[in-house]
């Protein structure tokens, strides 16, 4: 990971290696997948808020500040269980091609 998201993780990594140290792998992995799902909802609601044909009383800004904590609550529980960068940017760069490749497709 590049830039402000990267520092951040970087800066906090003694505690982070901590609180591995204090949850363990398997409590870290329930904390994942749950906040996995709580991104996943986040996103949906801003789907919502931005498309309005299920309207929501949340507006853009804050299902997009929510859909922000969210993100950052996967990133930190991923970084507690000492993410390989390196295995997550190979998946990146080989999903990213096929993706683009799928929409290139799509588009003749």
């Amino acid at each position: 990971m590049k830039g402000q998201i990267a520092k951040a993780l970087e800066d906090w990594k003694p505690e982070l290696y901590r609180i591995n140290l204090a949850l363990g792998v398997t409590e870290l992995l329930a904390g994942l997948a749950e906040e996995s799902s709580e991104l996943a909802q986040a996103a949906l609601k801003r789907r919502r808020a931005i498309d309005q044909r299920n309207p929501t009383p949340v507006t853009v800004a804050e299902a997009t500040d929510k859909l922000y904590e969210e993100l950052a609550d996967v990133l930190l529980v991923a970084a507690a269980l000492g993410i390989n960068e390196y295995e997550v940017e190979r998946h990146i760069r080989r999903k990213a091609a096929r993706w683009i490749s799928r929409i290139e497709e799509g588009c003749k």
